[in-house]
């Protein structure tokens, strides 16, 4: 597929190549295009209250979280990572 910029994305795309945000074109809309396709996913109307949810009760669990570091509660660090990157995934599948 072929993809045609007017001047004013083009300076956009160069813009954010130029401070390091993104190392090249194709990064750069492959995120703009990530984006959309979650925007139009979270334009339905149950998609976006089913990620509201998840939002709100990761919140939640990200202040408890932080309470139980304040009392010097904490855990194993790649235990958690591992835990984490378990749920992200699950999320990612429930939201695809």
């Amino acid at each position: 597929m072929k993809i045609t910029l007017n001047p004013e994305q083009e300076k956009v795309i160069n813009s954010l190549i130029q401070s390091g945000q993104y190392p090249s074109a194709d990064e750069a809309i492959a995120a703009a295009i990530e984006l959309l396709t979650e925007s139009v996913y979270l334009s339905n109307e149950d998609n976006r209250k089913q990620y509201e949810e998840w939002v709100k009760e990761t919140r939640q669990k990200v202040a408890v979280g932080l309470e139980q570091l304040e009392r010097g509660e904490s855990r194993d660090g790649e235990e958690v990572m591992i835990q984490l990157l378990d749920k992200i995934n699950q999320a990612q599948e429930n939201f695809a």
